[in-house]
């Protein structure tokens, strides 16, 4: 009786010697040729196909060149389906192996300010499964980028960019995190106090938050950040991703790079931290939405960063 395994692998070596085995690579360029056909139909569906490929075979991206430049060429079609479609098939590859964002990164932001709102939302998509992997080499650029995203025109892009940030800067902290990590690495009682936002005389009051803190953590779940090692998610980390963002986007709007205060509403950093700390009627019906909690986590943020502020003016 044979086995599993080696039935499996007989009948692949079978089906190698079929006709249809033998000629793969021809179907493969026919299908490659099909990207320049006159129809986006047909344009669209050769750039499915050539996804559904890759997602069998990964490896053939790499290996072929000719689909690489076919890809590259087919995120600037003039039709809305092909593009989204190619900012999918990219993505999926980006997400399944982190090493290939160095590569297309450029491709996909490019095709952030797209004029179809299809292609926008995939971009908006595959760039935030991106930055919930700790590997991700442009996450303080991507951040950046989709700050703007805020103004978008389309509802449910505000929406998503929304989910985005208080995903990255409001979600329940890491259990062992904060206060008790501190202590670990050796800082001292007031380094501890900045980090918690609170003082000696709240601890009554921090001891329950962090119950309901710990609470929280289950009610995002499907939303917790993907921080690798606990530093990357502590309070001192948040608020330095938070001011260093900011400041990357004053810079883009200001002509003159200095600062002028107060920032507009408008401003989108003003603009997401409103809404993400401000949820609307219908968000606050999410379960993952706990204003509490995102209070809390902002309240300790903020906390860290005017300690910060007098300890750097103090120097």
């Amino acid at each position: 009786r044979l086995s599993r395994d080696f039935a499996k692998s007989l009948t692949l070596r079978l089906n190698a010697r079929r006709p249809l085995a033998r000629q793969l690579n021809r179907l493969v360029q026919r299908i490659v040729g099909m990207l320049d056909d006159s129809g986006v139909l047909v344009r669209t569906s050769a750039t499915r196909a050539i996804g559904v490929i890759l997602d069998e075979d990964p490896s053939v991206l790499r290996d072929s060149a000719e689909i690489e430049q076919a890809l590259r060429i087919r995120l600037k079609d003039t039709g809305t389906s092909v593009r989204s479609v190619v900012v999918d098939v990219l993505g999926r590859q980006m997400i399944r192996d982190i090493a290939l964002a160095d590569k297309y990164y450029d491709m996909i932001e490019d095709r952030v300010s797209d004029v179809g709102v299809s292609v926008r939302k995939k971009v908006v998509t595959v760039l935030h499964e991106c930055l919930r992997n700790a590997n991700f080499a442009h996450a303080r650029q991507t951040i950046k980028l989709l700050a703007f995203r805020i103004l978008d025109e389309d509802e449910g892009i505000r929406s998503h960019i929304v989910r985005i940030f208080r995903e990255l800067w409001f979600s329940p902290l890491a259990r062992g995190g904060g206060r008790r990590r501190r202590r670990l690495d050796g800082d001292d009682d007031n380094h501890a106090a900045a980090d918690n936002g609170h003082d000696d005389n709240d601890d009554d009051d921090d001891d329950d938050d962090d119950d309901d803190d710990a609470h929280d953590i289950d009610d995002y779940d499907s939303y917790a950040v993907v921080a690798g090692a606990e530093d990357d998610d502590s309070v001192a980390s948040r608020a330095r991703r938070i001011v260093d963002v900011s400041w990357d986007v004053y810079r883009s709007v200001s002509r003159s790079g200095k600062q002028k205060l107060p920032l507009l509403p408008t401003f989108p950093i003003v603009s997401i931290l409103t809404h993400v700390l401000y949820p609307s009627e219908d968000e606050r019906l999410e379960t993952w939405v706990n204003v509490a909690g995102m209070s809390r986590v902002a309240r300790r943020v903020v906390n860290y960063m005017l300690h910060a502020l007098i300890e750097s003016e103090s120097n």
